[in-house]
C-alpha cells in the first residue's frame, strides 16, 4: 500500500507529537498507526517527515511570512494537521531560538 497524502499529512503531525508519545521510536510510532504499509513505505514517511523539519529550519531562520503556503509548495501533501503542526513548529522555534520578530 503506497502512503496516500493524507496519510503522509497525518504521520507528519504524529511524528513531531511531543509528550510521552516522544518517546517512541519514530518508525515504530508510525508502524503503530499504519500497520499496513511496508518497510520501505515507513521509510518513505521517515524521509518525507525530515524533508518537512528541513523546511521548517530554513523557514525559522528566513523569518517568512507565508508559513503555510511555503510549507505546501515544499511538500504538497500538507494539508491539515500535518500543515498544523508544521507551521506551529516554525512559530514556536522562531520564539525558541530567538528568531521571531
Amino acid at each position: 500500500m503506497t502512503p496516500t497524502d493524507a496519510m503522509r499529512d497525518a504521520a507528519y503531525a504524529l511524528h513531531e507529537e511531543w509528550g510521552p508519545t516522544r518517546a517512541i521510536d519514530r518508525k515504530t510510532l508510525l508502524a503503530r498507526h499504519f500497520p499496513k504499509l511496508s518497510d520501505a513505505d515507513l521509510e518513505s514517511l521517515l524521509r518525507d517527515c525530515a524533508a518537512v523539519n528541513a523546511t521548517v529550519a530554513s523557514l525559522v531562520e528566513a523569518g517568512a511570512a507565508d508559513i503555510a503556503q511555503q510549507l505546501q509548495a515544499a511538500h504538497p501533501f500538507l494539508s491539515g494537521i500535518g500543515l498544523q503542526r508544521a507551521v506551529f513548529l516554525v512559530n514556536y522555534y522562531a520564539w525558541h531560538d530567538g528568531y521571531a520578530r
